[in-house]
C-alpha cells in the first residue's frame, strides 16, 4: 500500500519521503473509527486541533498539506472498502 500511496502522492508534485510522516498521520486519523463515518464538516475541528498540535511539536515543517492531502486519502480509501463489502 505504501509505494501505491507513494505514487499517487508524488503526482501532485511534493516530495513523499519529506512528507510521509504527516501523511500517513492524517490518513491514519480518517481511519479512525469515532470520526471514519462522520462528514468533513462534522471532524474539522478536530482535524484542525491535531493539526494545530503538529505544528507546535514541528515548527519548522509544512504539516498541513501532507496531513490533509493523507486526511482526503484515508477518507477516498475508507469509502472505497465500504463500496467493496457492499457490493459483494
Amino acid at each position: 500500500m505504501r509505494s501505491a500511496e507513494q505514487e499517487h502522492y508524488s503526482r501532485s508534485g511534493r516530495n513523499f519521503r519529506d512528507d510521509e510522516k504527516f501523511y500517513r498521520l492524517g490518513f491514519e486519523a480518517a481511519l479512525h473509527a469515532k470520526t471514519r463515518c462522520m462528514e468533513f464538516d462534522q471532524v474539522s475541528a478536530e482535524m484542525e486541533s491535531n493539526l494545530e498540535d503538529l505544528k507546535r511539536q514541528y515548527p519548522d515543517v509544512d504539516v498541513a498539506e501532507p496531513y490533509t492531502r493523507g486526511y482526503q486519502r484515508g477518507r477516498s480509501y475508507y469509502q472505497q472498502l465500504c463500496q467493496g463489502s457492499k457490493a459483494a
